[in-house]
């Protein structure tokens, strides 16, 4: 819904990470699209330690996150 209002709410954003983040160890899509339309750096580098951290506990997704966060950098870098 806040990809597709193009209306970001900071502070939404971050309770939502917050919840994945806490309660869904394994969650690994939701904290990428967070990553991609988030502004907040602090969140951003937290995000980006939790998937690298998913990575090291299940490395059949590595691909599937490194490759995501390289996109979703590209795609903010100027």
């Amino acid at each position: 819904n806040i990809r597709e209002n193009n209306i970001v709410n900071e502070n939404r954003l971050e309770e939502i990470a917050n919840i994945v983040l806490s309660n869904y160890p394994n969650e690994w899509l939701l904290p990428l699209e967070i990553l991609e339309i988030t502004t907040n750096e602090a969140l951003k580098d937290k995000i980006s330690h939790y998937l690298l951290g998913l990575v090291k506990k299940q490395p059949q997704l590595n691909n599937l996150i490194i490759e995501g966060i390289e996109m979703v950098t590209e795609r903010i870098a100027p």
